[in-house]
C-alpha cells in the first residue's frame, strides 16, 4: 500500500485542473448566495441574499441557505473520468451513480458501464437518458461475484453510514479493482489562514470524514491492497477573483512550477484484491 503525494504526473492533468477550477470560477460569480472556488464556500456572499418573490429587501441567511445537500450532478468531472479511463477496465458498475452522467460519459467513451443508485427519481432519470440503472442498496448489491471488471465509487462513500459494506460488495462484484473518490478532509486546516473552507464540509448529507490514511486502512480491513493519491490541487491563485493582476501573476506561476498548491481537494483510491 502506498500514498502518492502528487497531484498528477503530467501537463494533461494540470491542464484539466486548470480548467475545472477557472470553470468553477465562472460560476461563483454568477452566484449571488454564495462565493465558490474549486470546491470552496464563502459562507458570506458578496451580494445579499433575496427570498424568492421579494424585490429589493435583503434578509439574513438561515441554516438552510448555508448547510445544504450535496445532490447528484448532472454533468461529470472530466478529471475523474480520465482517472476511470486510465485505470478501469473494459465493463464498469457505478455504483450510487445518480443521474448515470459518469455512466453516461464512460459509454460514449467506449466502456460497458451500468449503474446502481437507490433513489427512485435518479433512477427513472438515467434511464430516461438511456443508461442500463439498477435501483438497489450500494451495502447488497444485486450482482453475481466478478461480474464486472471495475466498480467506481465516485464521490459516495462519505454519504454511506455503513461504507465499509459498500466497499465489500464492490470488491466483491468486481473482477478487478474498485476506484474511489472522495473529498479530502486531511489537509482542510491549511485553508484557515485564507478564512475559507471546503463546500463539501457545509453539505448536510456528508456523514463520513476520510484523509488518505483513513482508505488504506479501510482497503486493509476488506482485504484488499490500495493505493491512494492527493488529487485535484487547490492552488492560491483559485482563492482570488479571477482575472486581477495577482491572479494573472499567480496563474504565471503556477504554470511555471513555482508555486506550490494550498492542498488537495480529493483523494483518488484504487482497491484491488490480494493476489489479483
Amino acid at each position: 500500500m502506498a500514498i502518492d503525494s502528487h497531484a498528477g504526473s503530467t501537463e494533461h492533468h494540470e491542464a484539466l485542473a486548470g480548467r475545472q477550477q477557472a470553470a468553477i470560477l465562472r460560476e461563483a460569480s454568477r452566484t449571488a448566495r454564495t462565493v465558490r472556488s474549486d470546491g470552496l464556500h464563502w459562507p458570506v456572499a458578496e451580494t445579499p441574499a433575496r427570498p424568492p418573490g421579494s424585490i429589493g429587501t435583503a434578509r439574513m441567511l438561515t441554516r438552510d441557505d448555508i448547510y445544504t445537500e450535496g445532490l447528484p450532478h448532472g454533468v461529470p468531472s472530466p478529471l475523474l473520468i480520465d482517472f476511470a479511463m486510465r485505470r478501469a477496465g473494459d465493463s464498469i458498475l457505478d455504483v450510487g451513480c445518480g443521474f448515470g452522467a459518469y455512466a453516461a460519459r464512460l459509454k460514449e467513451l467506449g466502456k460497458t458501464a451500468a449503474g446502481l443508485e437507490l433513489d427512485a427519481d435518479c433512477v427513472a432519470e438515467a434511464t430516461a437518458r438511456g443508461i442500463d440503472v439498477t435501483r438497489g442498496d450500494a451495502t447488497r448489491l444485486p450482482f453475481e461475484d466478478g461480474q464486472f471488471d471495475t466498480a467506481i465509487l465516485f464521490e459516495v462513500i462519505e454519504h454511506i453510514p455503513e461504507y465499509e459494506a459498500a466497499v465489500r460488495e464492490a470488491l466483491r462484484v468486481s473482477r478487478g479493482n474498485v476506484l474511489i473518490t472522495v473529498p479530502n478532509v486531511g489537509e482542510y486546516r491549511h485553508l484557515e489562514r485564507y478564512g475559507v473552507t471546503y463546500w463539501h464540509l457545509v453539505t448536510t448529507d456528508h456523514v463520513n470524514f476520510f484523509a488518505p490514511q483513513d482508505l488504506l486502512d479501510l482497503a486493509r480491513r476488506c482485504g484488499a491492497r490500495a493505493q491512494v493519491k492527493r488529487a485535484e490541487p487547490l492552488v492560491p491563485a483559485a482563492l482570488l477573483k479571477p482575472r486581477r493582476p495577482l491572479w494573472f501573476a499567480l496563474s504565471v506561476l503556477r504554470r511555471l512550477k513555482l508555486v506550490r498548491p494550498v492542498a488537495y481537494r480529493r483523494l483518488y483510491c484504487v482497491m484491488e484484491k490480494q493476489g489479483y
